[in-house]
């Protein structure tokens, strides 16, 4: 069980959800500019634009 909770707490990838263009390229601007200044190396990642979805949740909560 020890090597099971142990491969959970290492990931190989990392996802970022941001809700517009302006967020996604600022994260992406901002991991890059990590990499180059940083001796670490990086997960792999993707910045997952979800592209308006708060706006419209408030709207469907107010209307409801």
């Amino acid at each position: 069980m020890a090597m099971a909770k142990k491969k959970l707490m290492n990931p190989s990838h990392v996802l970022i959800f941001v809700e517009g263009d302006t967020d996604e390229v600022f994260f992406k601007a901002l991991i890059d500019y990590y990499a180059s200044v940083s001796s670490n190396k990086l997960l792999s990642y993707d910045v997952c634009n979800l592209k308006g979805v708060v706006k419209e949740y408030a709207t469907a909560v107010r209307l409801f």
